[in-house]
């Protein structure tokens, strides 16, 4: 080396051939099977029950879209096309179609809150 800490081209060459033909210091012989060992291991109780909280997420969800969509077209059917007053706009199908999805979907929601905060503690 010269006095700025410089490789010459010499000491250069012979470093990336011999980087190119080996590496100067190995892993040692148990590293791989302590990283496959690691990498296999998975906490599978959280992930069972981060699935089954994920499913019953989705279960609720379609059992609220099903129940929906089938009140729905009766509600359709038999509501009054232009309701004169307060009273009536409160009896309207629509007008109690909106209060109990309101009501199911605070049910649904506390549901799954708690679900959520209980599986914290």
């Amino acid at each position: 080396m010269n006095e700025k800490n410089y490789l010459n081209e010499d000491e250069l060459l012979f470093l990336i051939a011999d980087a190119e033909n080996g590496c100067p210091v190995k892993a040692p012989g148990y590293l791989k099977e302590q990283i496959l060992k690691e990498a296999g291991r998975e906490n599978s109780a959280e992930k069972k029950e981060s699935l089954f909280l994920f499913s019953v997420k989705i279960i609720a969800a379609a059992a609220a879209a099903i129940t929906l969509l089938s009140i729905t077209p009766n509600t359709l059917q038999t509501a009054d096309i232009a309701p004169d007053s307060a009273s009536a706009k409160q009896n309207s199908p629509f007008y109690i179609l909106n209060q109990k999805t309101s009501r199911f979907c605070e049910l649904l929601s506390d549901a799954t809150n708690s679900m959520f905060i209980k599986g914290d503690d």
